[in-house]
């Protein structure tokens, strides 16, 4: 019998913690991880229409207009020497590559090709101040430039193109 009272005296003490629910707040996104998500949005349309209109460039080049058959390109190796480790330098290996494959000029090869008639190596550096004022607000941004070199197989320069773009 005292065992059972006993057991009856546990589950009583027992029970309102299991009956009881918790109140569980709902976690709202950090407000400035919405910014940041943002200005990284912003950034990657800025640094893909720079590479863009590098492509662009590059394709009016004498040495794809002249040519008598479509030259073999690869894109080379893109290296970032800005020291900003936020940065995504694919943004800029998938914008030159969508403008280059679209483009009839020129045949776009994969990054294992033994065999190219021109292959492009691309820079991408800050201009003087890592910071400058935005003219159209107070933000901060950095000014990149992006450089790019057409080589050809023996590794002659055979043009080099630049833009600078400022991402906020």
């Amino acid at each position: 019998m005292k065992r059972f009272i006993l057991l009856m005296a546990c589950v009583a003490l027992l029970l309102p913690l299991g009956a009881c629910q918790t109140k569980q707040d709902s976690v709202q996104a950090n407000p400035s991880s919405r910014v940041q998500k943002k200005q990284q949005s912003e950034m990657k349309q800025v640094l893909e229409e720079c590479t863009t209109r590098i492509a662009v460039q590059m394709l009016k080049s004498p040495a794809f207009t002249r040519s008598q058959e479509r030259p073999q390109v690869l894109i080379g190796k893109i290296t970032n020497t800005t020291g900003d480790d936020t940065l995504d330098i694919h943004i800029f290996e998938r914008s030159m590559n969508n403008v280059l494959a679209k483009s009839k000029e020129i045949k776009l090869l994969s990054h294992d090709s033994p065999v190219f008639d021109y292959i492009t190596h691309v820079a991408i550096h800050y201009e003087g101040n890592q910071n400058t004022a935005s003219q159209n607000s107070q933000k901060y941004g950095k000014d990149y430039i992006v450089r790019v070199q057409l080589l050809n197989y023996y590794g002659v320069l055979i043009g080099q193109w630049s833009a600078k773009t400022s991402a906020f």
